[in-house]
């Protein structure tokens, strides 16, 4: 997959740099983080710390644990609010997401 959000390489380079155990935990948590935000914020906790940009994690995080993006979801939902029975379809989506989500995070 070619990302175009940002150069998912830097993130790469900078895992080569940790301890296992701490690319590891990284990893683990990126998998596990709800937010790229977040898995930014503890990358820049560990030694030596993540200095690149967000943009790059973002993109390394997509190529590497891709997530369903749950504001699309939410989106076509406002989209159709007049007409039940797609919004009961979306909603039903939206349940197998999440059920997906915490099944994965089980595993």
């Amino acid at each position: 997959m070619i990302s175009t959000i940002g150069n998912s390489t830097t993130v790469g380079d900078w895992l080569g740099l940790l301890e296992k155990s701490d690319k590891d935990a990284f990893a683990y948590y990126a998998k596990n983080a709800t937010s790229d935000i977040e898995s930014y914020l503890f990358a820049r906790f560990l030694k030596p710390s993540y200095k690149g940009s967000i943009a790059d994690l973002t993109a390394w995080t997509q190529e590497k644990y891709p997530k369903e993006d749950l504001r699309k979801i939410r989106e076509l939902s406002n989209t159709f609010q007049d007409q039940p029975t797609i919004l009961a379809l979306l909603e039903d989506a939206g349940l197998v997401v999440w059920s997906t989500l915490e099944r994965e995070e089980k595993s």
